[in-house]
């Protein structure tokens, strides 16, 4: 693999408060109707404007740059999610591809992935920024699971799918990230284009838990 990167500007800094007032997440006008499907049992909200790179590491020397940025390292088997220090995680896609997940940046702030892209330089790998792509839609309380199940084609009991446990996997013939963050606490990862699809469905499988 050759050295690649993707930058949208050098050094790239999260815009002033006045401009980020106008950003709108892929489920903003769905917060109404979540709110109005949750209940005590089952619980969905949207997550939004997290900052997520994509990374390909070729070797260890990418990877040491990498790890040097998020101060953790990287995962290393399938389905592993490792907590950053400074807040978020990264996830484990591939033998050499990783998910950051990281808080949403301060206004005037350098972005996540600024410095993972300097830090790169002319190394072996990638970082591609990828936080539009995506939202996280948050799926709690002690029937999450049982929602879950109505679809994903997974055992996702405690002990094939432990706190942390983070796959690439489909909901309802959607591809999904699906990450364990808490006992009762589900992150549901869409292409921000399958929001919509993925929190009617979600919403859906909520109904019977309704107080």
């Amino acid at each position: 693999m050759t050295a690649e990167t993707v930058s949208l500007a050098p050094h790239q800094v999260q815009p002033s408060a006045d401009v980020l007032a106008y950003r709108v997440s892929p489920a903003a006008h769905l917060a109404d109707r979540m709110v109005a499907g949750s209940s005590a049992a089952v619980a969905l909200k949207e997550v939004p404007f997290s900052q997520q790179v994509g990374l390909r590491a070729a070797n260890d020397d990418a990877r040491s740059a990498f790890e040097g940025v998020l101060g953790a390292a990287l995962p290393t088997t399938v389905g592993s999610r490792v907590a950053l220090p400074s807040g978020g995680s990264v996830v484990w896609l591939s033998p050499d591809e990783f998910l950051v997940i990281a808080p949403d940046a301060a206004p005037g702030e350098e972005l996540l992935f600024s410095r993972l892209e300097a830090a790169l330089g002319s190394l072996s790998g990638q970082v591609v920024e990828l936080s539009a792509n995506r939202t996280i839609l948050e799926l709690s309380g002690e029937s999450s699971r049982e929602v879950l199940e109505k679809t994903i084609q997974l055992d996702l009991h405690d002990s094939a799918f432990p706190v942390g446990h983070t796959v690439q996997t489909l909901l309802e013939n959607t591809g999904i990230i699906l990450s364990r963050t808490e006992e009762n606490t589900w992150q549901v990862i869409p292409r921000a284009s399958f929001t919509v699809h993925i929190a009617g469905w979600l919403l859906d499988g909520m109904r019977e838990y309704a107080s």
